[in-house]
């Protein structure tokens, strides 16, 4: 085979495998910025609230889906993983302020047995 023809199939291969889904052109159109920053913060700060720093944003966002349909699912609404008016609705009432989902741990931060002096009887 061809140098020239090995290098450009494999660049082809390469940046066939790289290509990303179109985005999808749903309801979000719709929706404001503000109302989309809303939601977005919403989400960090009831579901799993973690520091999305360092991740790509490929992974960011399959996140921030990932949160919405947990989130969907939790309020009995149609899980879809995109940002709709009835989701949005169900958001913008007043709430307690208590994440729907807690970091449920059985060893609470501790693994590890607290005393080193033990007695036997």
């Amino acid at each position: 085979m061809h140098p020239g023809v090995l290098a450009a199939f494999l660049f082809l291969s390469w940046t066939h495998c790289r290509a990303l889904p179109l985005p999808s052109g749903g309801d979000e159109d719709d929706l404001s910025e503000e109302d989309l920053q809303f939601a977005e913060r919403y989400l960090r700060s009831y579901y799993h609230p973690t520091n999305l720093a360092g991740i790509l944003k490929e992974n960011a966002a399959s996140s921030m889906t990932e949160r919405l349909r947990e989130m969907q699912s939790f309020f009995g609404l149609e899980v879809t993983g995109k940002l709709d008016d009835n989701t949005l609705d169900v958001m913008k009432k007043p709430r307690c302020g208590v994440p729907d989902v807690g970091e449920y741990n059985v060893f609470p931060r501790t693994l590890k047995w607290s005393k080193m002096n033990l007695t036997y009887r």
